[in-house]
Parts: C-alpha cells; sequence; structure tokens
C-alpha cells in the first residue's frame, strides 16, 4: 500500500512538472506575440502620423506595397 501510494505521487508530480512546463512554453508564445503586436502598433503610429499626417509619402512603401489598391467610399480606386 506504501509502495503503491509513493508510486502514485510521484508519477503526480512528474505529470505536474510536465504541466508546469507547458503552460510556460504556453505563456511564452502568448508573450512573444504581444510584444510582436506592441511592436507593430508603435510602428503603425509612426507611420501614421508621419505619412499620413504630415504628408511625408516617400516613407508610404514603409506601410503599404507597391501594387497596393484603395476602394474609397465615392466608388473610385487609386493604385
Amino acid at each position: 500500500m506504501v509502495l503503491l501510494l509513493m508510486v502514485t505521487i510521484a508519477s503526480t508530480s512528474i505529470f505536474a512538472q510536465s504541466n508546469v512546463a507547458q503552460l510556460k512554453a504556453e505563456l511564452k508564445k502568448y508573450k512573444d506575440a504581444d510584444a510582436l503586436v506592441e511592436k507593430y502598433l508603435i510602428k503603425f503610429d509612426t507611420l501614421d502620423f508621419t505619412v499620413f499626417t504630415n504628408q511625408d509619402w516617400k516613407r508610404l512603401n514603409e506601410s503599404h506595397a507597391k501594387d497596393i489598391k484603395v476602394y474609397l467610399p465615392d466608388g473610385h480606386m487609386t493604385q
């Protein structure tokens, strides 16, 4: 009975350690994704202010591909 209890405790401990490692790996993925989103938001805010507000069109390529098409509410399209 004691041996069975010891084996149960040991396997539970191994299972818990494995779960902790999996949870830490999952948490790292979310933290990495959050850091990437933050980086892109900072870049977006900078480009939005610099390119559009200040009309620095030389930097437009940092946020738009060369073949971008913009469909405007009035129905016409620009490239």
